[in-house]
Parts: structure tokens; sequence; C-alpha cells
């Protein structure tokens, strides 16, 4: 019996553009624009000028360029540069049903292989649709309620498939690629667990390795055949008790790209919408920060395990990763600043007096009625602000400002990527910015997808 990995391979050889529906075309260009807007505001971020320069210190083939840093490198190369900066403010889209992050995992591999091939905006669409499609698909399968959490070891496949697709491989290599790429699969949540720099840096792994496994199987190297079902699998061997019926149902019909979220905060998604609450009931009700005796927090089960536990370092985070999990420091930043964005988590902010203060006033908790049928997962929040003077004002978020059904306008999705412009290395213009949402907004009209590495560099 053939794995089951043989069907995803097949559907993503066999689906053009023109078998996309509207609204899996309409997602992948809203998901390309805001990876694009993450990836520049993460080119400062710690550790990724790093990279940058370890890869242009190599030197090889000018095929793709480096987003924002400038510089023609290897395609494999591009993409270990790109990836940390797409992942590091934490500010990508996520699939909240389980699927997890999911376009900048895809994009700095895709992109650097389109570039070099001089593919079109066609091209480009359906590969990361494709790939959206087929990463949230492969996290949907695993079985958390057996505490599996290996989802982070599925990402390296996706990847691989929209440069497969780029490239146009037929199935039998594609198969070989998605088999050397499982070779090389790895996970991030020990870095999670410990604040590493390694959670921004495996995104550069991850399209790294997809670029290379693509050019390892046209050049005849196999792999493994049965990589999802087989006897040391990815299932057997790490994520044991899948839910297969969600991988291949509908598939070719249905693409799970389109209940992706946006992210309007750059943090852990299991803290947005306890931010989106609390922002909401101060500014509605005017409440200041000195005014607060307590804050009670409820959310879903998930959410309380990622963002609220440990309790004693969720309560003294000590970095910014820290921060970007600590459900405490997201709400009383809210309280304080009536905003979350970049500019809150840094070594400064992070120090400040008074939100370490606030931090002491916030409660959290478990709560049922914040779980939504249809968000299981991520889930919603339930926020309660107590007043000094007794007053009590309680706000219940089910669906955050940037889920499917609360969607982010083209103008908010353009007022996020303005407020990543001051976060770049290199300076880019309003006048760049509103090029570059104007090519992605009809890149199906594009001849060659380079024009948008060309507004990228300096």
């Amino acid at each position: 019996m053939a794995d089951i990995m043989l069907d995803l391979v097949r559907n993503i050889v066999n689906i053009r553009y023109e078998d996309l529906p509207p609204e899996a075309v309409d997602y992948a260009k809203k998901s390309i624009l805001d990876t694009i807007a993450v990836t520049i505001a993460g080119s400062t971020a710690e550790g990724c000028k790093a990279v940058v320069e370890l890869v242009k210190g190599f030197g090889g083939k000018k095929e793709s360029t480096v987003w924002v840093y400038g510089g023609r490198v290897p395609a494999p190369l591009a993409g270990l540069a790109i990836g940390p900066m797409a992942r590091a403010r934490d500010l990508g889209d996520v699939h909240e049903n389980g699927g997890g992050h999911v376009t900048e995992y895809i994009l700095p591999a895709a992109y650097p292989v389109a570039e070099c091939l001089k593919k079109n905006g066609k091209d480009l669409i359906t590969a990361v649709a494709l790939a959206q499609d087929m990463m949230i698909r492969l996290a949907l399968t695993i079985n958390r309620e057996a505490g599996s959490l290996r989802m982070g070891m599925s990402r390296i496949f996706a990847p691989t498939a929209a440069v497969a697709k780029l490239a146009n491989l037929d199935e039998a290599t594609m198969l070989n690629a998605m088999g050397i790429a499982f070779a090389q699969a790895a996970g991030e949540w020990q870095g999670l667990i410990d604040g590493a720099l390694t959670v921004r840096v495996e995104h550069g792994f991850v399209a790294e390795a997809a670029i290379k496994s693509v050019l390892l199987a046209q050049k005849g190297i196999t792999g493994a055949k049965n990589i999802l079902q087989g006897e040391k699998g990815f299932y057997n061997a790490f994520a044991p008790g899948p839910r297969l019926d969600r991988l291949t149902f509908e598939l070719g019909k249905r693409f799970e790209g389109v209940n992706t979220s946006i992210k309007p905060y750059p943090c852990c998604k299991f803290a947005h919408a306890a931010i989106y609450a609390t922002i909401n009931l101060v500014q509605e009700n005017d409440i200041r920060p000195q005014d607060v005796a307590q804050i009670d927090v409820g959310v879903g089960k998930w959410s309380y395990e990622i963002v609220c536990e440990p309790e004693e370092l969720k309560r003294n985070p000590q970095n910014i990763v820290d921060c970007q999990f600590s459900l405490p420091y997201t709400v009383a930043t809210s309280i304080i600043n009536r905003r979350v964005f970049i500019q809150d988590f840094t070594p400064e902010a992070i120090a400040r007096p008074d939100v370490r203060e606030i931090m002491g006033k916030v409660k959290m908790r478990i709560a049922p009625e914040a779980t939504p049928p249809d968000n299981r997962f991520v889930g919603g929040a339930i926020v309660t602000i107590k007043t000094k003077n007794g007053t009590e004002h309680t706000k219940l978020v089910h669906y955050v400002k940037g889920h499917p059904k609360n969607p982010m306008t083209i103008d908010d999705m353009i007022e996020k990527f303005r407020a990543c412009l001051p976060f770049s290395a290199t300076p880019i213009s309003e006048d760049r910015m509103n090029e570059i949402v104007s090519t992605v907004a009809n890149l199906e009209q594009v001849d060659d997808v380079a024009v948008i590495a060309r507004l990228l560099a300096p």
C-alpha cells in the first residue's frame, strides 16, 4: 500500500493555477504581502544580521536576492538568510485551529527559487497556495490529545512542495525530494521553552533544506518513500495516532490556507485574544493604568499551557522571546500602551517598572467559555478589568482581529506594513511600499517575480 504522502505529491503535481478557487488565490497574495512586511520588520531583530553576514561570506552563484540587505547568493543560502527575518518578530500568519505558523516557512523557500528561475506571478501564487494547504493539513493530523507536539518536524514538507512545484518536478522526483526533506526534519519546541534564537533561525534551516532537497532529487538522490506511514516514518516515529481523514478530505478542492489568520500583534497567537479584549476594554471605558486593581483573564486549555505556564517564568520573563510567550506581559502592555507592537519587545520595554507592576495584577485561569466550537485550539479569551473604585468591565472575544471571521481589511494590512517599515535594516520609503503592495495585489499579472526582489533590495 502506497504511503499517503503520494496522494499529497500527486495533488501538488496536478493542480494548476486555473484549478485554484478565487479565495485561495486571494489569500495566497495577502499572505505573500504580509510575509514581506514582517520580514522587513524582522531584518533588525537579534540574530538576523549575523545569519545574513554568514551567508554573504560563503560566496557562490549569484542566484537570489537577500531581502532588505541586498546582494545575491545561491538560492538555498537566500532561504537561510530570509527565513529567520520572516519568523523573528512572531508576526506572521497562523492557522488557529491547529495548523500553526504557515507562510513564514513557505515564502523564504519558494521565493528565492521563483526569482532565480524567473517564474511568473501565477506560478508563485500556485506554489504558495498548495504549500499552505499541505502544511495545514499535515499539522491538523497530529493528535495533540495524545500528547504529541511534533508539529514543527512536519514543517519541512510544505516548503519542499512549493519549491518542487516551481521546479516542475514529476511525481517520482518530488517524492524523492520529500524523502530527502524528511531526513532533515527538525523541531522548535525546546527552543521556545528555552527562549533560544534558534526559534527564528530554524525557519532558515527549513528553507535551505527544502531547496537543497529538490536540487538533490533532481540530481538523482533518492529519499525514503514511506515518509509518513512507514515503520519509522513521521507518524510512527514522532506523532502516533494521527487523524489521517484530515489529510486528504476534499484534497485539491478545499484549500485550508483560506482559514488562516493574519497577526496584528508580534507575539504568540495564544495571547492575541486576551490582548484584543484588553485593548478594547481600556479604549471603550477609558481605563488608565493607575485605575486598575486587578485583571482576570480566562483562556482555553492550550493557550493556558503555552502563555500562562510555568507561572513563575510568565510573570518574570527574562528576554524578548519570554515576553512574546507571556500572557501577563502582553496584557500589561495592552493596558499601559493601548497597543502591542514591535517597540514593546525590547530590553528597555520589558524592564519597565510600570509594566512589571501591572503584570502582578493579572490573574490567569482556564475558561471553557472562551473556546468556541470551531476554534478549539487557539480559542478566545474573556477579560475582566476591576478598577480601584469597584467597577468591573468584561469582554469576551472568540475571534481576534485577523481571524477569517474577523478579517483584516486591505487598509488594515497596509497599516501593518507601514508600521513594520521603521524596523527595516535599510530604509524602505512609503512610495516603495506602495509599489510592493500594488505588485503583490496584481501578482497574477506579473511576468517575472524578480521585480519584488528589486523593490526589497537597497
